[in-house]
């Protein structure tokens, strides 16, 4: 297989996030879940066995703390809601694929005055 992003193909697994404490977890489904992925892996090689996931990247904001002098006064400012989105991707064996901006325009405003092509994402 040549990379995730070559593939003709998708197959999704969906791994979905557990909210609220319904119920507790019954020991029999996780043992019969782990063995049902193990016999689903049982057929791809570790580097064809692909994670991905979203995650926003802040580049504007401040940091929240400072060093000042004591009896200094100091101020915050509006925190800046400004964001990336990236998504990344890595196999079992940790080789990472590219990560990937995710975004709405084709020359978002944080890249004005930047060269995308001279970057390495996509």
């Amino acid at each position: 297989m040549d990379g995730w992003k070559n593939s003709g193909y998708v197959t999704t697994y969906l791994l979905k996030q557990i909210c609220g404490e319904e119920k507790s977890v019954n020991p029999n489904e996780v043992t019969d879940w782990i063995r049902k992925l193990k016999s689903l892996l049982k057929g791809y090689d570790d580097r064809d066995i692909f994670n991905a996931d979203e995650t926003g990247l802040f580049y504007s904001v401040l940091p929240e703390k400072t060093l000042c002098f004591k009896g200094e006064k100091y101020s915050g400012g509006k925190i800046s809601k400004e964001r990336l989105t990236l998504l990344l991707c890595c196999n079992m064996l940790g080789d990472f694929e590219t990560p990937i901006v995710i975004g709405k325009s084709k020359k978002p405003r944080c890249f004005m005055n930047i060269d995308v092509r001279k970057l390495s994402v996509s």
